[in-house]
């Protein structure tokens, strides 16, 4: 079996300048876990994970409520987001078992195809 035969082939896609919270609400209202991020001419930029929307408690912790407010307020997409080079890419003939076997090895729970 083929990737190309299982995989998402009209995702929904997010801009780099959004604001991270856009993009949780469309993550939540489509019951998705991937945004792939995208550029002029949907050039693939990126991809927004679920696990980089999470934010670290030592980032924030020293600051004061109205600044993590305004933090929060002020991030976008293009910061979070894991960028292209570090991307896993596959291609569309390639078998699941071998898809399977990277996203096992290097732990991610999506690929770019």
């Amino acid at each position: 079996m083929l990737v190309k035969n299982f995989m998402t082939k009209h995702p929904i896609m997010i801009e780099p300048h959004k604001r991270i919270f856009e993009a949780q609400k469309i993550m939540v209202e489509n019951k998705i876990r991937h945004l792939p991020v995208v550029g002029d001419g949907k050039r693939l930029l990126g991809l927004l994970t679920r696990q980089r929307l999470q934010i670290s408690p030592e980032k924030l912790g020293s600051l004061e409520v109205w600044e993590i407010t305004r933090y929060l307020a002020g991030l976008t997409v293009d910061k979070v987001m894991v960028k292209g080079n570090d991307l896993q890419v596959i291609g569309p003939e390639t078998t699941l078992e071998e898809a399977a076997d990277l996203m096992s090895r290097y732990k991610i729970g999506s690929l770019v195809v």
